[in-house]
C-alpha cells in the first residue's frame, strides 16, 4: 500500500534500485563469461537509461534519443576496449538486450506512476501481477494436464494459465473497489486479461534466457526462491501493456 502514498521521484529511486539489482543479475547470467565482458558497464548504461526515461520531462519520448545512445554506447565500449574478436558481438548483442530488458521494461512502472491517478494504475499492475502468478500456479497444481511450454517449463500448464487470466481479473476487480472508483470495471477486465496472458510469457521468456546459458536461478538475493529477476520477470512483460493501455488506448 506504500506506493500509493509514496511521492513519485523516491517511487521511481526505488524503482530504480531494483533496476540496478536485476540488471546485475541479468548481466551476470548471460553475459560471455570473459575477462573483457563487463557487468558494470551494463548495469551504469541500463539504469542510466532507465532513470532518462523515468525522471526527463515527457519520459517515453526520451526514448527517441535514449535507445539509439545505449545501441551506440554498447558498440563504442567494446570497440575501444581490448577483447577477443570473436566474442565481441556477444558481448555487445547481450550487453544491449539486459539494457532493454530490464533497464527499459522496469522503467514503465515510472511511467505509469506519471499517469493521472497513476499510483492506483501502478498499484494495479503490480497486483494482478502477482495475482495472475499466485492463481497460475494453484489452478496448475490442481488441474493442470496441457502443457504450455514444456521445452522451457515443464511446470506450466494452458489450464494453469487460464486460471491466471481468471484470477488476474478478480484481482483488478477487488483494486477497483480497494482503491479507486476511476478504475471501471472494463479496464479491470482488458488489465485482467492483458496481465494474465503476458505475465506468463515474461516469465517464459526469462526460464528460456536461463535454460540457454544453463543456469536454475538469475542469482541467490531471495534464499530458497532465486534472484530479484525470477520474482519481477513477469513485470517487464506487463508494465508496459498496462502504460499503454492507460496512457494510450483508454482515454
Amino acid at each position: 500500500m506504500l506506493i500509493l502514498y509514496l511521492p513519485a521521484f523516491p517511487l521511481k529511486l526505488v524503482i530504480a534500485g531494483v533496476v540496478a539489482l536485476a540488471l546485475h543479475e541479468c548481466a551476470r547470467m548471460i553475459l560471455p563469461a570473459h575477462p573483457t565482458s563487463s557487468q558494470a558497464f551494463t548495469v551504469v548504461l541500463g539504469l542510466a537509461l532507465s532513470l532518462a526515461v523515468m525522471l526527463a520531462p515527457h519520459g517515453f519520448t526520451t526514448l527517441i534519443v535514449a535507445l539509439p545512445l545505449a545501441l551506440i554506447a554498447s558498440f563504442v565500449f567494446y570497440l575501444f576496449k581490448r577483447h577477443s574478436i570473436e566474442i565481441v558481438l556477444n558481448q555487445v548483442s547481450l550487453t544491449f538486450l539486459t539494457v532493454v530488458y530490464v533497464g527499459l521494461m522496469l522503467s514503465f512502472l515510472g511511467l505509469i506512476r506519471d499517469l493521472p491517478n497513476g499510483s492506483s494504475w501502478l498499484f494495479l499492475v503490480l497486483a494482478t501481477t502477482f495475482g495472475a502468478d499466485t492463481g497460475a500456479y494453484i489452478t496448475g497444481r490442481l488441474f493442470g494436464r496441457h502443457k504450455l511450454a514444456p521445452h522451457v517449463s515443464p511446470g506450466k500448464t494452458i489450464e494453469g494459465l487460464l486460471g491466471g487470466v481468471a484470477m488476474s481479473i478478480l484481482w483488478a476487480l477487488g483494486c477497483k473497489y480497494l482503491i479507486s472508483n476511476e478504475i471501471l470495471v472494463k479496464d479491470c477486465v482488458i488489465v485482467g486479461i492483458g496481465v494474465g496472458l503476458m505475465g506468463p510469457l515474461g516469465d517464459l521468456s526469462e526460464s528460456m534466457m536461463k535454460r540457454s546459458v544453463g543456469v536454475k536461478d538469475s542469482g541467490h538475493l531471495i534464499p530458497g526462491h532465486g534472484g530479484l529477476l525470477d520474482r519481477i520477470d513477469a513485470l517487464l512483460f506487463t508494465s508496459p501493456i498496462v502504460y499503454y493501455y492507460a496512457a494510450y488506448i483508454r482515454p
